[in-house]
């Protein structure tokens, strides 16, 4: 049976400055203000200076730039693995948000896994050691999924019913050890809000071709950094692709001997 990490909401901005949890406790912390803009810097945590050597590669299961950029951000070492998944056509049913990005970053992760071996075993070569990092982000509004536009009208159709209104974000990580069935998964969510936007800047936007590969339709730092009126309550990370706040701990658990680890 998979086990969740849901953990606790955390509240970060409501006026789009950048905060950080120290303690990046898995249910909570203490929030200080660091400063800054989102647009500047999305990274919340960094892997500490004693757990970074010791961490092993992660090789990440996503095509996502972004979440190349934000891993960067973190310090991390990584290679990008292709998992070869289309989640498009999929529906989760009767499953909720946060199960359902959990259980789609653990496709992507088993997938990679699956054509690392494969390729080690034509190669004649060992799989090399390291975390495969598995992640979904979805939009979910009025009880529905709102994945990533497929065409500039469909970009039009999600911006407008997102714009005047609220909506959440779920982002779902998998860590799956390259050589063995250790896992750990990982569910974050943060609220999102709005303003009108009005048919010319939304027009203008869907020209410009920013929706594309984005969940919902839209990045978060990029959006404030073009003066959409947005306010959101949970890690700007998790609603950009990554949550920034709980994965370095995460990591660090994961590869500590004696550490807590949530395999399942």
């Amino acid at each position: 049976m998979l086990r969740i990490d849901q953990g606790g909401p955390t509240i970060i901005s409501m006026n789009h400055r950048v905060w950080r949890n120290v303690g990046v406790a898995s249910r909570g912390g203490t929030l200080h203000k660091t400063g800054g803009t989102i647009p500047g810097g999305a990274g919340m945590a960094a892997v500490t200076p004693d757990v970074a050597p010791a961490l092993p590669t992660v090789f990440l299961a996503s095509r996502s730039p972004r979440r190349r950029e934000m891993l960067g951000r973190l310090g991390i070492r990584f290679e990008v693995v292709e998992s070869g998944i289309d989640d498009g056509p999929m529906r989760p049913g009767r499953v909720g948000p946060q199960a359902w990005v959990a259980a789609l970053a653990y496709l992507k992760a088993r997938a990679a896994r699956a054509f690392m071996h494969e390729r080690a075993m034509l190669l004649g070569e060992p799989v090399p050691p390291g975390v495969i990092l598995g992640a979904d982000t979805i939009v979910w509004k009025d009880g529905l999924v709102i994945g990533q536009p497929v065409d500039a009208p469909d970009a039009h159709r999600i911006i407008r019913a997102l714009e005047s209104g609220a909506h959440e974000v779920h982002t779902g990580v998998a860590l799956l050890d390259t050589r063995t069935e250790r896992r750990e998964l990982i569910a974050d969510s943060a609220h999102v809000r709005v303003g009108p936007l009005g048919e010319e800047r939304i027009s203008t936007y869907v020209r410009s071709g920013g929706w594309a590969g984005k969940a919902g339709g839209y990045n978060l730092s990029e959006r404030l950094a073009a003066g959409w009126p947005i306010q959101f309550e949970g890690d700007p990370g998790t609603i950009m692709g990554l949550p920034l706040i709980r994965l370095p701990r995460a990591l660090e658990r994961f590869v500590r001997p004696n550490g807590d680890d949530r395999t399942a």
